[in-house]
């Protein structure tokens, strides 16, 4: 694995987290039984048909993988985006 991108800032050294995610292991796309990746950022994580405690399990053991390979621990920072199915509002 090459080096970890990084930058300093007054407060610490900043890494990517999705560099890290990727590199890990956990490539966009990726699918675990009803939830995974998103395709198109390695931060996201999607509920296609799963449960919440797949979605979890999965945040989970994307963190312990970064960990394990690069020893850097992520936050979590969630934001659940509501998905409306047709007919249906949310307010």
């Amino acid at each position: 694995i090459s080096a970890i991108p990084s930058y300093d800032t007054p407060e610490g050294v900043k890494l990517p987290a999705a560099w890290l995610v990727e590199h890990a292991g956990f490539p966009k796309g990726l699918r675990r039984g009803g939830v995974g990746i998103s395709s198109k950022h390695a931060l996201a994580l999607v509920n296609y048909a799963g449960s919440s405690g797949e979605l979890l399990a999965l945040a989970e053991e994307i963190r312990a993988g970064v960990s394990a390979a690069f020893g850097v621990t992520l936050e979590m920072e969630p934001v659940i985006v509501p998905h409306s199915l047709p007919g249906q509002t949310h307010g």
